[in-house]
């Protein structure tokens, strides 16, 4: 990040951070009689967050013995076992174990129970319950304040329960595959960066999230050197979180900060109701591949802390991320078995989206909106790749 006074009178930062993440794996199978199988593994990651800065002058040139380096460090152990057993062609049972060690927040077992049911044979039925646990990352617990952004040293894990049920359903000596699924999520201390009264985004535990939802997807082909698939998805979201109706941050250690609110429960931010994607694909007999993509996403809503006619008074203002559309293009050529010659263009016809929301000043007039942070515009990728 770099941050320069356009007026030539106030002296800026610039700063970077770097993660490095180093793990290992081990899985090991062992079928111990006919129709029943196990699985154990562990695993060992090991974070390390470095943070630099160095202060700039009114003209953006570094300034000499202001470097300052943050360094943090965590890392995880996990344990995992997993059996499967069928006694017969038309059922399957799955049950399974993973012991979480985290260096800062602890131990957590999460147990997943899953069930396969085969009626027919082109129909498959999948029933799955399973515990969740998301600790927070380096950038959440240490990202510096540079008075636009700061991590939270204090956040939870995320834990709950998630809940899926799959059927999947083949036609026409498999040429079409259909999947009908739905999904519910409960989760406690969902983390969720959001900006305060200031501006400054945070992450910060929600008390409560709900999601429900289904997918419904079908591939058909191929016919004629064409596939197509296309996959619908609707979510309803709810999070619990909280409404400030003051912000005040006092002047520590004499006036210590007063914060108040109220939880309410309202549509997750971020989350869009519906999305939509299709693929369509083509292979030519001289092995030229052409996929088109098109995707849609749906308005999605973000809640903002604001001041109430005065400080240290705040409200709670809604705002709305249009929705879009986006399309896609990838030509793959197979040169001489080995070679693939790849041509992608992404947001061909160059839409504009937001992806997020922030308040931006304008330099002439002080003015100070709300504005969204664009998506990624029209690109185009030339790769070529040798395989062996």
């Amino acid at each position: 990040m770099r941050y320069i006074d356009f007026f030539g009178n106030l002296p800026g930062s610039k700063s970077w951070t770097t993660n490095k993440v180093r793990g290992v794996e081990g899985n090991m199978d062992i079928k111990p009689f006919e129709n029943a199988k196990v699985l154990f593994g562990a695993d060992y990651k090991d974070y390390d967050w470095k943070n630099e800065s160095v202060d700039l002058d009114a003209t953006g040139a570094e300034v000499s013995g202001t470097e300052l380096t943050t360094k943090a460090g965590l890392h995880t152990q996990g344990t995992f076992a997993e059996a499967q057993y069928r006694p017969c062609k038309y059922f399957k049972a799955l049950a399974g174990i993973r012991h979480e060690d985290h260096s800062t927040f602890g131990n957590e077992d999460l147990p997943l129970y899953a069930l396969i049911f085969n009626p027919l044979e082109n129909t498959v039925l999948k029933l799955s319950h399973g515990k969740h646990f998301l600790a927070p990352t380096p950038n959440d617990l240490f990202w510096p304040d540079d008075g636009f952004t700061r991590g939270n040293p204090n956040l939870k894990p995320e834990t709950g329960w998630h809940t899926d049920a799959t059927l999947e359903q083949v036609l026409l000596d498999d040429k079409v595959f259909i999947t009908l699924s739905y999904f519910h999520w409960d989760v406690n201390d969902k983390i969720q960066w959001e900006p305060d009264s200031n501006g400054v985004f945070s992450p910060q535990n929600l008390r409560g999230y709900k999601a429900d939802g289904c997918e419904v997807g079908t591939k058909i082909g191929p016919y004629h050197n064409m596939t197509l698939a296309l996959t619908y998805t609707y979510t309803n979201t709810e999070e619990e979180n909280r409404a400030y109706t003051k912000q005040d941050y006092g002047w520590p250690p004499l006036f210590p900060p007063d914060f108040q609110y109220t939880w309410v429960k309202r549509r997750a931010a971020y989350t869009p109701e519906h999305q939509f994607k299709g693929n369509l694909i083509y292979w030519s007999n001289f092995g030229l591949t052409t996929t088109v993509t098109v995707r849609y996403v749906s308005d999605r809503l973000l809640y903002r802390t604001e001041t109430d006619v005065a400080y240290p008074a705040t409200k709670t203002v809604i705002y709305t991320l249009d929705s879009y559309w986006t399309a896609d293009l990838k030509l793959e050529q197979r040169l001489y078995d080995h070679w693939l010659l790849s041509l992608q263009g992404n947001n061909l016809f160059d839409k504009e989206y937001g992806t997020y929301l922030d308040s931006f000043q304008d330099q002439d007039t002080g003015k100070t909106t709300v504005e969204g942070f664009p998506g990624a515009g029209r690109s185009v990728f030339l790769r070529v790749t040798y395989e062996y």
